[in-house]
């Protein structure tokens, strides 16, 4: 247990199912982050 906290992941995120759900959870974030900055752009252009 103790050797997977070489890769920087809390314990919480271990317990949640690993570094790949992490990794899956960061990149449907950036997926939606992204997603809504176009929008502000392009609301902003529309303006």
């Amino acid at each position: 247990m103790e050797g997977r906290a070489e890769q920087g992941a809390p314990g919480s995120l271990q317990r949640g199912g690993g570094v790949m759900s992490a990794v899956a959870a960061a990149r449907y974030v950036g997926k939606l982050v992204l997603a809504f900055f176009v929008m502000l752009l392009l609301g902003a252009l529309d303006w």
